[in-house]
C-alpha cells in the first residue's frame, strides 16, 4: 500500500472516529452537563462563576452591616435573553448585625438572586430566618421566598410564614422584617399556638 493511500485512509478513519464521537451518548451528557441547570440554552451560560464567596458590607462608622458567604455565585451578564445582569447564589448566608451587633439575624435559602447592583436580593427555597437572644432563646422563621433589600436592612414576602418560638408557634401570611431595629410585622392571617 503506497503512502498516499495509509494517509488518505487515516484521515477518513480519523474522520469517522470525529463523527461517531461528536453524536456519542458520552458527548451527549458532557455537552449536558456543561449546560446550566439543563435547561437553558447556551446563550445563558453564566460568565462568571465564583466559589466559596464571602463578602461583607461596612457602614460609614466602620462597622459591619451584614455579610453575605455563599458556596457558588454565578454571575450572567446583560444581553438579550437577560435585560439585566444578575448573581445567582447557590446556598446564601446572610448574617445581619443592625444596632445589636450581639444578636445578629441570621437568613438562609438554597438559592437566591441578586439584581439591581446587589439593591435587591430575592432568596428562594426553604428560607430560614434565625435570631438567638441575649438570654440564649432561639426564634426562627421559615418561608418559600424572602426579597431582601441588605443596604437598607429590611426584607418582605407575601408568602406563608412559620415563626417558632420558646413560647410556641406562630403561622401567618406575609411579613415584613426590618433587621436594624429587630422588628418583625406579620401581614395577615396571623395564628399562634403558646406554650406557658
Amino acid at each position: 500500500m503506497s503512502k498516499t493511500w495509509r494517509y488518505s485512509l487515516s484521515i477518513i478513519c480519523l474522520c469517522i472516529l470525529l463523527a461517531l464521537l461528536w453524536r456519542s451518548p458520552e458527548t451527549e451528557e458532557l455537552i449536558n452537563t456543561l449546560s446550566y441547570n439543563n435547561q437553558t440554552s447556551p446563550t445563558e451560560y453564566p460568565s462568571s462563576i465564583i466559589e466559596g464567596a464571602k463578602t461583607v458590607q461596612f457602614n460609614t462608622l466602620g462597622n459591619i452591616e451584614y455579610q453575605l458567604t455563599t458556596q457558588k455565585a454565578l454571575y450572567f451578564e446583560q444581553s438579550d435573553l437577560n435585560p439585566q445582569a444578575y448573581i445567582e447564589y447557590q446556598n446564601p448566608e446572610l448574617i445581619f448585625y443592625g444596632d445589636d451587633t450581639n444578636t445578629p439575624t441570621i437568613v438562609a435559602a438554597e438559592t437566591a438572586l441578586s439584581r439591581d447592583n446587589g439593591d435587591t436580593l430575592l432568596l428562594e427555597n426553604n428560607v430560614l430566618l434565625k435570631q438567638t437572644l441575649d438570654t440564649g432563646e432561639q426564634y426562627t422563621l421559615t418561608t418559600d421566598a424572602l426579597t431582601i433589600l441588605p443596604n437598607q436592612q429590611f426584607a418582605r414576602t407575601d408568602k406563608p410564614v412559620i415563626i417558632n418560638a420558646p413560647s410556641g408557634k406562630t403561622t401567618a401570611t406575609g411579613l415584613t422584617a426590618d433587621f436594624k431595629q429587630q422588628r418583625i410585622e406579620l401581614l395577615s392571617d396571623v395564628r399562634g399556638n403558646y406554650v406557658q
